[in-house]
């Protein structure tokens, strides 16, 4: 994640990739589309989830050196459901606290 202190800063798409250093997964779409989080760039920095193919908004708290991540506005929408686990396990000591809202219609697994 780059690092942005000045809170005026407002990412554009171009300083928004996925993994594969694609702006834009063609497979995405509406709230899991790479342009979306882009447009939440204001909340966060994007940061992708490449397995799953979801987005998660990754923020600095304020006087301390630590982050969290928030997901997309109004739900957090990706492509791999079952590969969620993967991506957060790798956040994993990164972050302090992931909060988001899973997309009711998503082929979730209870289990996680």
């Amino acid at each position: 994640m780059r690092n942005y202190p000045d809170r005026d800063f407002r990412p554009t798409l171009g300083d928004v990739t996925s993994e594969s250093g694609s702006a834009f997964d063609e497979r995405g779409s509406g709230y899991a589309h790479a342009s979306y989080a882009a447009a939440l760039a204001e909340f966060g920095v994007p940061q992708s989830l490449p397995r799953s193919g979801g987005w998660v908004l990754k923020r600095n708290i304020p006087h301390t050196s630590l982050c969290d991540a928030l997901g997309c506005y109004p739900l957090f929408a990706c492509r791999e459901w079952r590969s969620l686990g993967a991506d957060l396990a790798e956040l994993d000591g990164d972050l302090v606290s992931l909060t988001l809202v899973a997309d009711p219609f998503g082929d979730h697994d209870e289990a996680f």
